[in-house]
This record gives structure tokens, sequence and C-alpha cells, in this order.
């Protein structure tokens, strides 16, 4: 439906419009594709949430109408997806669905992002009493002992931020999530070292990584001895197969002699030496192995709380680490082109200024051909396919790292190191490929020396010489 305002007199007295008929089962699955809607909740997925989001962005900017964001995690959701059947899965995630959409006029535009993450967006003006209703929601949630028939204890964390706070859309996800895991951090007061609680030397948290190994994250020490931090890097796996063979049964390791364990399983190798006694907990995300706690040397009389301690510092952990996690994602999302992967405009600023100077640059800027016939007669989607393939042509060329996607349809190459003689043997290679894979592209290009202190004058010349040779391009088509 699409609809208009009818003014009188300065007032609304009514609206006019239209209504566009369609298979409604299909364009949800089309939506649901694209990411523009959640295919359990039935809200804006991720991408929708962006393109939503940017519009709300546009109104701040063009009509000074400042907008709240609000981020909203229960981080029980994946651990209970694994838990419980899809049907209980829905009817959890619609009691906090329902919660939201009450929220008022804020969740007009809110989105699932996935994880238990909820991204929620309205304009200020409208938001009188929020906090109260999210309160109110929060104590609803977490008061809450079971839903569709199946226990369950849910928490709410929360966080807000305003558009005019942020300072640009590309930055306001990441601060937001920071907010979020600050607010967390100071719920469960998770950086209040449980090794102080259990008299220990020192408490370390250990993560996989890549080829079967673990590293140690983070440490908390007593203050009279020092870091072994760089001693706990890349350990493979199989040195520790004993205590994972543990954790298949029990998320629990309390070991009150670590010889005679090791005497047990001859394989094992302790990450550290001098461990005499050690608590370890298994840290667990969506029933997946992430790493694990390790306590050294707690204090004898305190093994009898350990193994409440341990099991809530490493609930939390998990938890802390996934915010993290999900603030890291954000922000590479903000330098990120969510379509194409390649860099945006605030990539390109960040990357200019790394570059040595004195350093040969070639500047390519490219100008899709034929996008507007493509989204026309094909459909956006068939528009979206074409500029993806146009960008990874420059980036088997470049990486992904040195292209920038500048607008719909423009996109920047940087090669460094390129005398002019090579920047048009590039310029060259690229016209081939695009030629033997049927796209059109015209392409402009400058080389420079760093620093580069006018990247906007650079852009305006590259884009002329682009232009120049669209021009040439299309007299050749209307020769032929």
């Amino acid at each position: 439906m699409t609809s208009f305002p009818i003014h009188q007199r300065g007032k609304i007295t009514g609206v006019f419009g239209y209504f566009r008929t369609a298979d409604e089962e299909e364009d949800q699955r089309q939506l649901e594709l694209l990411g523009i809607r959640d295919h359990v909740t039935g809200l804006l997925g991720y991408r929708g949430m962006i393109m939503a989001s940017m519009e709300i962005e546009e109104d701040r900017i063009h009509r000074q109408e400042d907008y709240l964001a609000l981020i909203l995690q229960v981080p029980e959701i994946k651990t209970l997806a694994h838990q419980y059947s899809p049907e209980v899965q829905q009817e959890i995630l619609k009691t906090i669905c329902d919660g939201i959409l009450e929220l008022g006029p804020i969740s007009s535009i809110a989105s699932y992002i996935g994880s238990g993450v909820f991204i929620c967006f309205g304009k200020t003006r409208f938001l009188d009493g929020l906090t109260e209703k999210i309160e109110q929601l929060k104590a609803h949630l977490e008061g809450l002992t079971s839903i569709a028939g199946v226990s369950c204890t849910l928490t709410l964390n929360y966080s807000t931020i305003r558009g005019s706070e942020a300072h640009g859309f590309n930055t306001l996800l990441y601060q937001l999530a920071k907010r979020l895991n600050d607010v967390t951090s100071q719920r469960w007061h998770f950086e209040r070292p449980h090794g102080e609680i259990l008299q220990a030397e020192r408490v370390l948290i250990f993560e996989e990584g890549a080829k079967d190994t673990v590293s140690a994250t983070y440490e908390w020490r007593r203050d009279t001895t020092g870091s072994l931090m760089k001693d706990a890097q890349d350990i493979p796996r199989a040195r520790l197969q004993p205590l994972y063979d543990h954790f298949a049964h029990s998320r629990m390791l309390i070991l009150n002699d670590t010889d005679a364990f090791v005497q047990l399983h001859p394989g094992f190798q302790p990450v550290l030496h001098g461990i005499t006694s050690l608590v370890s907990g298994h840290l667990m995300q969506s029933g997946r192995s992430i790493g694990f706690t390790e306590v050294i040397n707690p204090a004898s009389e305190t093994f009898a709380s350990a193994t409440f301690l341990l099991s809530s510092l490493t609930s939390v952990i998990a938890i802390m680490l996934r915010n993290r996690d999900m603030i890291r994602r954000l922000e590479s999302y903000s330098y990120r082109d969510q379509l194409t992967g390649v860099g945006n405009r605030r990539a390109l600023l960040s990357y200019i200024r790394t570059i040595p100077d004195d350093t040969s640059l070639a500047f390519i800027f490219g100008d899709i051909n034929g996008l507007k016939k493509e989204n026309d007669t094909k459909g956006h989607e068939a528009g979206d396919r074409l500029i993806q393939r146009s960008a990874d042509v420059l980036a088997e060329t470049a990486d992904r790292e040195h292209v920038f996607r500048m607008g719909g349809d423009e996109f920047l190459l940087i090669a460094e190191n390129k005398t002019a003689q090579e920047a048009d043997a590039l310029l060259q290679q690229l016209q081939a490929t695009y030629a033997e894979r049927h796209l059109s592209i015209a392409l402009g290009c400058a080389v420079k020396k760093s620093p580069i202190t006018n990247i906007d004058a650079v852009l305006s010349e590259t884009d002329a010489l682009m232009y120049e040779n669209k021009r040439r391009m299309h007299e050749q088509a209307g020769q032929v």
C-alpha cells in the first residue's frame, strides 16, 4: 500500500493512495532470502534493519529529527535453541517479540539479528516513558519460570543511544553494542576476579583458535606475580585432550593435586608450569566449545565453594565473549558494504591514513553501466547480483581490503606501488576481465604519491576520467 496525506489549511484531513496485490507468501519468501525480514520472528532481519535505520538517519540529517536506537539482548536464547524443539523456541521468541512490540512507536522499526539480539529505532519525540516500559518488560521476562510448558530462565540486558550522539550511522551500531557490553559487565561484575574469592594465584581465559589451538586472551593475577600470557599462546589442543575428555561429561574440573592427574593421564601437559591445584570450567556457546577458564593454585579451603563460583563464572564469561564478538562483528560491519563485502567510505578514509609516505598509488574509479536497466527489467535482486559480480572482479585483482564501494554503482580500487605504466596495464587487465564476463563498467585511473591530503580531489579527478571513458563507450556502442 502507498498512501499520501491530504492537507487542508495546514492540517491533514485525509489520505489517498493505492494498493498493489501480490503473492503474499512469495513476497515474504523473497524478503527472507534477501535478509530483509527474519523468518522466525517476522521482524526485520539484519539487512532490513540497515535499510530502515539508514532512512531514519537521513531524516536526522536533513530534517533535524533525532532518533533513539535501542539494543536488547536475551543471552539465553542461543542455549535454549539447543535444548528445545523449534516450536518451543518460536514460542519463547514470540513471548519476547510481543513484549518488544508493546514498547510503543520504537517497535515500528524492530529487528531481530539473531543470537537473542534485537535492535529497534524510533523518533525521540515519540518516546516518553520508554525506559519505564523497558524495565517493565525486563521484570516480566526475568519473572518467567516457564514458556510453552517448559522451564526457562531469561535475563534481559539493554542499552540505548541517540543518533546525534553517534555522529553518523557508521559508528552507531558499534557504540550501541559497546554500551550493551558495558551494561552487562556492570550487571555481572565479571571483572571482579573470582581469583580473589578463591584466593588464587591467577585466573586465565583460554579461547579456541585456528588449527586446533587454544590461546590465553585474558589474565587476572596477583600484583606480585608476572604475566604468563605470552607463554600461553597457540597451544595444540592435543596437549589438553584429557581436559576436553573430562569436559565431555562435566563442565568443570577441580584438581587439588595436578601431579596425580598428570600421572593418570600421561599425555596431558598443563598449559603453565608450577601448577599444584586447578579449577577449570568449559566455555560453551550454543552447544559449541569455545575454550575454558583456569583458576590456578586456589587456596585449599576455598574448594568447597569452587563448583558454584566457577559455574557462575563460566556462564558470565561466555555471555561476555559473545557480546565482545558481537561488538567486533558490528565494528567490522561499519567498515564493510554489506552487499559486496568490500570496504565503504569509512574504510577508505581509515585505509588512506595507514599508507606510508612516498608510496605510489593507482586510483581506479569504476561506474557500472546498465544498472538502472537491470533493476527496471529484471528486478532489484538481479541488480544486486550485477553489483556483486562487478565488485568481485575488482576484489580478485586487488583483494577486498583495497576495494571500496563509493555509491550505488560506483567503486574505487587502490593499488599500491604502481607506476603509471603498471597502472595502465592494470586498467587494461580489468577491462579485459569485465569483457570476458559480459559486464560493462567505465573506468578512470590516476596515479598519485602519498600522503593523500585531499582524497575528494583525487576522487574528482578519477571520476572525470571515468566519465570520459563512459562517453567513449557510449559512442562506440552507438556506432555499432
